[in-house]
């Protein structure tokens, strides 16, 4: 296992890919955290951040008096109860990536306006799609489209991304030891232009959330930036406050 995982992410994409594997169905009950405790020998506290972690994606509700009722085979791609960058990261590591393209660039307006880069810096601009984690079937669902731009610093990437497994954030902390300290996320409504769609199995002119962060190094500089592209049918935001 990803040993950049902690305990409780592990439990919870195991029962992620069950659910979308159509062992639990929607209405049917998750095990007790109990029976968590038992079969992934964890503490309760870990059985309860493992279940808290399927009900923020929207998979699973958790009912007084009932337990976690099965919602949703497909989980949301974004969820606003990520407080922590290692959250985010964490989530990043939970897909899979398939690079389809990476080229060397120099950030015109376009770029410099997508990303936050200086005009001329040059950038290593990397393609791809995200898929969700197969279930027990193997089949791939593709999420979103990503593009992601790297300051030309960290080109030396380019030889690795052929086998990368998660994030290319994730994978950038490994080879260079480069920590995120911050990160600034635009949202944006956007309609999904006709080849996005294609490549997402979606329909061209749908509503779309397109989002754009930067990635912040101890400088205070941009090193990393990305985009995201995802279907509505995707998308959900979920918010909690309490006074």
């Amino acid at each position: 296992m990803n040993s950049r995982k902690t305990r409780y992410a592990e439990v919870a994409v195991h029962l992620e890919r069950q659910i979308a594997a159509g062992d639990f169905a929607s209405g049917t009950l998750l095990p007790t955290e109990a029976a968590l405790c038992e079969t992934y020998g964890i503490s309760r506290f870990t059985a309860r951040a493992a279940l808290k972690s399927l009900a923020e994606k929207g998979l699973i509700e958790r009912r007084q008096g009932r337990g976690s009722v099965v919602l949703n085979a497909r989980p949301s791609v974004f969820r606003s109860a990520w407080s922590t960058i290692d959250e985010l990261l964490e989530h990043a590591e939970q897909v899979c990536v398939v690079i389809n393209a990476v080229s060397d660039v120099v950030a015109d307006e376009n770029i410099a306006g997508r990303t936050g880069f200086d005009l001329g810096q040059n950038l290593l601009h990397i393609k791809g799609v995200r898929y969700a984690s197969p279930g027990e079937s193997g089949v791939q669902s593709p999420l979103c489209t990503l593009d992601v731009w790297l300051h030309d610093a960290y080109s030396g990437l380019r030889e690795e991304l052929h086998s990368i497994s998660g994030s290319v954030i994730g994978l950038l902390e490994k080879k260079y030891g480069q920590q995120t300290v911050e990160v600034h996320q635009r949202i944006a409504a956007v309609l999904l232009p006709e080849d996005i769609a294609e490549v997402l199995g979606a329909k061209a002119g749908e509503a779309a959330l397109r989002l754009r962060r930067q990635f912040i190094d101890l400088d205070g500089e941009i090193f990393e930036a990305s985009e995201t592209v995802f279907p509505s049918s995707h998308f959900e935001y979920q918010m909690q406050m309490k006074r």
